[in-house]
């Protein structure tokens, strides 16, 4: 079967609803009126445009934020803009800040996840992103250190760090991002977190990167679990069962309440997420200027 009804197929099995019906979906949680949770917005997150990696929708995504009280959501599929039209009608429709951006794995650096600002900011990802996918077959991209040696003009960076911490890498966005780059700390219920969170705090503080909360989100609600492993499992061809480590080991990638944050995430980092967003290009101003139709 194609790939495309092989995902069909997965969805249906799962009984994920079509694309349009109540984005607040199975699992979804009301925000607690307590308004002295610290506030919060989401900056890196990924939804079924991301081909097999991610199972929401992106009205889906952004109804569940605005749900939960989150001050920003920034739309970050993997080198891609292609959701963000459909994200932005329901954004739109909620008054809600929508962030575009996108995430990238350079080939020889990190993986990073770039907001655009302001209009050239949103030119210059759609160019970057462009370039990628033409020099690589399709469905695939290819960028390198060289296509941000000047850094990209009108964007903000978050480095995500991957399990070995790269110093030399941190140092290279700090340098091509200056006072516009940021270390991404992501913790999901991991035995490491407390550990994790030392290191990273440690980690930011030798390359002089402020440190700001993440999710890496992959899905609205934790109840997407089921469907978010049989497309990874779909992705690496083989059976759900076989997929082993490939597997995320909970369901803590989806968008989590605000008091659940509080107590994974130091206040500090919570507020860096609002100071992002607050600089952040919000969709609605680009479509006034013409820059998203």
């Amino acid at each position: 079967p194609t790939l495309a009804s092989r995902v069909g197929l997965a969805t249906r099995w799962v009984g994920v609803p079509a694309e349009g019906v109540s984005p607040g979906g199975s699992g979804s949680c009301m925000a607690p009126s307590d308004n002295t949770l610290p506030g919060y917005g989401e900056l890196h997150c990924v939804s079924k445009f991301s081909v097999l990696r991610a199972a929401s929708h992106a009205a889906e995504l952004v109804g569940q934020a605005h749900e939960l009280g989150y001050k920003a959501l920034a739309f970050t599929d993997e080198c891609s803009l292609a959701g963000i039209v459909r994200a932005h009608v329901a954004a739109k429709a909620l008054g809600f800040k929508l962030i575009v951006g996108s995430e990238i794995l350079l080939k020889d650096g990190p993986k990073i996840v770039l907001l655009a600002t302001d209009r050239e900011g949103y030119g210059n990802l759609c160019e970057l992103i462009t370039a990628g996918r033409r020099r690589a077959r399709k469905g695939t991209y290819e960028l390198c250190r060289a296509d941000l040696e000047h850094g990209l003009p009108g964007a903000l960076a978050l480095l995500v760090p991957g399990k070995c911490l790269d110093e030399e890498h941190a140092c290279w966005i700090a340098e091509r991002f200056p006072g516009r780059a940021w270390v991404a700390v992501e913790l999901h219920q991991g035995a490491r977190d407390k550990a994790r969170l030392a290191e990273l705090q440690s980690f930011g503080a030798t390359c002089g990167l402020p440190l700001a909360a993440a999710g890496d989100v992959h899905m609205h609600a934790r109840s997407r679990r089921r469907l978010q492993d049989t497309l990874t499992a779909v992705r690496l061809g083989m059976p759900v069962s076989g997929a082993g480590h490939a597997l995320f080991p909970n369901a803590e990638r989806h968008l989590r309440r605000r008091v659940r944050l509080a107590q994974v995430y130091p206040e500090a980092m919570l507020a860096e997420t609002l100071r992002i967003a607050r600089s952040g290009g919000d969709t609605a101003e680009l479509q006034a200027h013409s820059a998203l139709g």
